[in-house]
């Protein structure tokens, strides 16, 4: 849980930075840099199809494949739920997010017809909620270390959100805000899951007959 006080700090200071703030920050004009979506054609479309690809719905959609696939294959409900859950909690968070901090997008945001607020990114929230789950559940249920999916996990991640910013629809500091937002519901519905686990575990164990602890016999 270290790191998603880490990450809720972040958010926080992020949240400071662009309250209320109409037009780029320190920290985009920085990242930018003279940047033009218009005029990397190329680039802009594939980042296109890759940021319409990684929708909220077509995210939600994926999780509810997982969170099945987790139940049937490896039949673990809190880890089914978590992978389920994470996204939605992570859409909610930044569409209230949003409404608070009331930060408007880019004007670059009209190639792709996007209005609105921007802060943070839905994309980068629930894409990195479900990747960031789903890799720790992987990793949590095969019993393999979790530093190789999670670091998968991560890239994809990242990669997603800069397609955000190569279409003109956020500003960097948004993109960063919504995958810190998803890592750290992340990283707190993969702690509940595991205690979850743990306290299932523990009581089967207990419940379960041994030699010192066999099953009461009925007497007559």
């Amino acid at each position: 849980m270290r790191r998603s006080a880490v990450a809720a700090l972040a958010v926080a200071a992020l949240t400071v930075l662009c309250w209320h703030r109409s037009g780029a920050s320190v920290l985009d004009r920085w990242a930018l840099h003279g940047y033009r979506p218009q005029r990397t054609a190329t680039l802009f479309r594939v980042a296109n199809t890759i940021t319409y690809a990684a929708a909220p719905v077509t995210v939600l959609v994926v999780g509810i494949l997982i969170a099945g696939t987790v139940r049937l294959l490896r039949r673990s409900v809190p880890w089914a739920v978590a992978c389920l859950a994470a996204p939605g909690i992570a859409g909610a968070v930044e569409a209230t997010m949003k409404i608070i901090v009331a930060r408007p997008r880019p004007l670059t945001a009209a190639l792709t017809n996007e209005a609105g607020n921007g802060f943070p990114s839905g994309h980068a929230a629930g894409f990195a909620a479900l990747a960031v789950t789903t890799a720790l559940a992987f990793a949590r249920l095969s019993h393999r270390n979790h530093r190789g999916p999670l670091t998968i996990a991560l890239i994809l991640s990242i990669a997603m959100a800069v397609t955000r910013v190569v279409v003109g629809a956020h500003y960097p500091t948004d993109v960063v805000a919504g995958l810190l937002v998803g890592f750290m519901i992340a990283d707190a519905c993969a702690f509940i899951a595991t205690a979850i686990e743990r306290t299932t575990t523990r009581q089967t164990s207990f419940d379960r007959p041994t030699a010192r602890n066999p099953l009461p016999t009925a007497r007559l």
